[in-house]
């Protein structure tokens, strides 16, 4: 077994997560060998951008190895696995393509999974007004209204592993986030337009009370870091660990703190709320896959 306590972490050696599970370049090596002897003889190497939720190494051009950074991170893998051949076919973008699970071993305490590499870069945070932040919102909304338009079996409907606090109701988060929007403006030098965000959720939560929805799939976690864009466009959404079914207007990022908001609709009101200035996509953590 590997000692872990005594290897340093891969990369610049920063910690993401206070219970964070330490993970390098010979660990991954050998977990992969172990698993996939297919893959043995191929160049291994860290990717160069960090992801918050998983460490992420390429061995060779096509593929990627994700290893959740904490402990539990088995939930999202083994989610991942089973919701995403359910959701791929309908969404018009690409997903990442599951090539294997693997299982806890070597010391590693958490599955960890293969996927087929998708090219493209995360946008810049935030966007900006203009022809690319509609185009992103577009596109967004599209890969949103294809998930909340699939049928959710009675299972998943009472599954506790598919019901998330992203998924309740936004008036359960206005007070905390109301908070949070009073606290930027402590911030110094923040480049974004508060005032606009704060119509944005007022108008939110207004949609919100016009009446009750059925439970939809929704993403849970669309922030930029798990988008990839082609050209300008939106090319790939990425990390369905968070798939749940839910209230479909709150459509969330960690903590509250949203990276869009569309309601259940993909035109009128929720159109636009997603074009206003600054709100299509707020700034995230680092890039993931």
């Amino acid at each position: 077994m590997f000692d872990t306590a005594a290897r340093a972490r891969w990369g610049s050696g920063v910690t993401l997560h206070e219970d964070e599970i330490e993970i390098d370049l010979p660990l991954v090596r050998a977990l992969v060998d172990r698993a996939l002897p297919d893959l043995a003889g191929r160049p291994l190497r860290p990717l160069d951008a960090s992801g918050s939720s998983n460490a992420l190494f390429r061995p060779g051009d096509d593929l990627l190895v994700r290893l959740p950074r904490q402990p539990g991170g088995s939930e999202t893998i083994a989610k991942e696995a089973r919701g995403l051949p359910y959701v791929a076919p309908g969404l018009p973008v690409a997903v990442p393509r599951i090539v294997a699970v693997g299982e806890p071993d070597l010391g590693y305490p958490e599955r960890w999974s293969v996927v087929c590499w998708i090219d493209g870069g995360t946008p810049d945070v935030p966007v900006g007004p203009g022809v690319a932040a509609g185009e992103l919102a577009r596109d967004l909304a599209g890969v949103v209204g294809a998930l909340g338009g699939f049928a959710v079996p009675t299972d998943a409907l009472t599954d506790p592993a598919l019901r998330s606090y992203r998924g309740e109701p936004l008036a359960a988060i206005d007070a905390t986030t109301r908070q949070y929007l009073a606290d930027c403006r402590r911030l110094p030098g923040l480049d974004l337009d508060l005032d606009a965000c704060l119509r944005l959720w007022e108008a939110a939560i207004a949609l919100t009370c016009a009446g009750e929805a059925a439970a939809r799939w929704f993403h849970g976690d669309l922030i930029a870091e798990n988008l990839l864009l082609r050209e300008g466009r939106l090319a790939a959404v990425l990390d369905f660990g968070g798939l749940s079914v839910g209230d479909p207007p709150s459509i969330s990022s960690s903590d509250g703190k949203c990276s869009i908001l569309p309601g259940e609709r993909c035109s009128g009101p929720s159109w636009t709320l997603m074009r206003l200035p600054g709100c299509a996509a707020l700034p995230g953590r680092r890039p993931s896959r």
